[in-house]
């Protein structure tokens, strides 16, 4: 009799592969709704909580400005972030909540689009890592936050906008969908109208337009070469054109050249520094992530070009090669705040290293050895631990989200008033004026240094000081007047501030010393 006829599924049976998928689909939506849950947590949770970062105040102000029909503040950037942050303060309210608001969406709305594209090229698990640890991890600004882009500054629209132009000049040099090419300029357009820098990005593009030469011809790929410079330049002009395209330009141009030649003051590693070493970006980075974070991210980067590189990993490889040199090499100055314009794309090389790592696993798992070793174990250890050091960053991220809180310069005002001072004028060395201006202006001043290297001293009387050492030559005397009269001053520390309140009477100034008045 003969033997009934093994049954096999047909591969072409839908309710089978229906039935063996939906398990891991639905496994991976759930995942996905709670890292979405996740990230918007930190994105606005406790959003107002934080003082306001470096140039925060400013950029809100002068976008309120602008919708109000004055556009003469602020030409040192381009204006295109002020607009926005001017017109969601029209549609909510005014200040930094609603300025914040808008950027922090911004931000978490790229995470949707570096999902969309790694959906698209490494599937749905690796599109999950990547927006995963975009929404997550912290890109610190100390000491104003944990993450920077939940303030309303220039970087995170300048970094978005740029994603989302490589990420459609990548799709246009896929799909060959020729409309690509011009959408791609107006949205690098956009970055570049947020902030200049990513201007360099614009070779990325032309990098792109080289390899479709080379793979479908030159003739083929010149029409969307041009599309993409139309796209942008009209986009440009027309951002420019309420502020004046050619004033606004030549006035940023200028100011950016005295600022080249002056420097810029920042804390470098616990110290004010105008002219920082080229390093200095890098330093900022390791601020930003810490040390086993960027490690980790770095080590997975590195395997995004193993064993061989993609396309993909060519690109965004170039595109941070690109920022980072422009940076360390072409700019002069180092803001706490610029590295913040390669984190997605560390970010997103990290991702495609992590997936290589798993790949690289799979033959060995294929083809166990008779002897038991486990060769694949290594690779897959590489990736837990990758994703471990991102986790706990990340938990360390939503703690420190939860206790922020108005802090240093934001209490000095109430102080004063606990102890009684009515002279509202407070002296400021060894601080950065975005630090005490949102909340001493206009009464606070720092010491200047005048054209022939003297100090000088202005906006007396005082009714306190707020003093970090420096050996800056205006702030040694502020330093020997507190020293001389220690027993004179209540010495009264307010989280990174040190302020300096006389126990009777004011400061004021006699010529340029400093006396205590009753």
């Amino acid at each position: 009799m003969p033997a009934a006829p093994t049954t096999v599924p047909d591969v072409l049976d839908t309710s089978v592969t229906a039935r063996r998928r939906r398990p891991r689909g639905l496994v991976g939506i759930a995942v996905l709704a709670v890292l979405v849950t996740w990230g918007l947590y930190q994105c606005y949770w406790n959003l107002t909580g934080a003082n306001a970062a470096s140039d925060e105040s400013l950029y809100v102000g002068v976008g309120w400005q602008y919708v109000h029909g004055d556009l003469s503040q602020n030409l040192e950037h381009p204006p295109l972030v002020k607009y926005l942050l001017g017109g969601v303060q029209l549609l909510l309210h005014e200040g930094k909540g609603a300025a914040r608001l808008l950027t922090t969406s911004f931000v978490f709305a790229v995470g949707w689009v570096l999902f969309a594209w790694f959906r698209k090229e490494l599937g749905f698990a690796w599109a999950v890592v990547v927006a995963a640890l975009w929404w997550l991890l912290p890109r610190a600004l100390e000491p104003s936050g944990i993450r920077l882009d939940r303030f309303a500054l220039l970087e995170p629209y300048m970094a978005g906008f740029a994603v989302v132009s490589l990420a459609v000049g990548w799709w246009w040099f896929t799909s060959g969908r020729w409309w690509a090419a011009p959408l791609a300029g107006v949205l690098m357009a956009f970055s570049v109208t947020s902030k200049i820098s990513t201007a360099i990005l614009v070779l990325t593009f032309a990098g792109l337009v080289v390899a479709a030469g080379r793979r479908d011809g030159l003739r083929k790929v010149l029409l969307p070469l041009v599309l993409y410079g139309v796209g942008f330049a009209v986009t440009f002009v027309v951002v420019y054109l309420p502020v004046g395209v050619v004033t606004a330009i030549e006035y940023m141009l200028r100011f950016q050249a005295v600022q080249k030649e002056q420097g810029h003051a920042v804390l470098l590693n616990g110290r004010l520094v105008a002219h920082p070493p080229w390093w200095a970006n890098l330093y900022f980075t390791e601020q930003a992530l810490g040390p086993w974070l960027l490690t980790a991210l770095v080590v997975a980067a590195v395997f995004a070009f193993l064993p061989r590189p993609s396309g993909l990993a060519v690109y965004l490889g170039a595109t941070t090669v690109l920022l980072v040199a422009f940076y360390s090499v072409v700019v002069s100055n180092a803001l706490a705040q610029y590295c913040y314009v390669w984190m997605w794309s560390l970010i997103a090389l990290a991702t495609i290293g992590l997936r290589n790592l798993w790949l690289m696993a799979s033959p060995f798992v294929r083809r166990r050895r008779r002897d038991g070793a486990r060769p694949w174990i290594l690779p897959r250890a590489l990736v837990a631990a990758v994703l471990a050091v991102a986790v706990v960053n990340a938990v360390t991220t939503s703690v420190a989200i939860a206790a922020e809180r108005p802090t240093g310069f934001a209490r000095v005002r109430g102080v004063l008033q606990e102890h009684g001072q009515t002279v509202p004028g407070v002296l400021a060395v060894g601080y950065l004026p975005w630090q005490w201006r949102p909340y001493l202006r206009p009464q606070a001043t720092s010491p200047l240094v005048t054209a022939s290297g003297a100090p000088l001293l202005y906006g007396a009387p005082y009714g306190a000081i707020a003093y970090r050492a420096t050996d800056r030559a205006s702030d040694v005397g502020v330093a020997r007047f507190l020293r001389a009269n220690a027993s004179r001053f209540d010495h009264i520390r307010l989280d990174d501030v040190d302020l300096y309140l006389p126990k009777q009477g004011y400061i004021a100034l006699r010529g340029q010393e400093l006396v205590l008045t009753k």
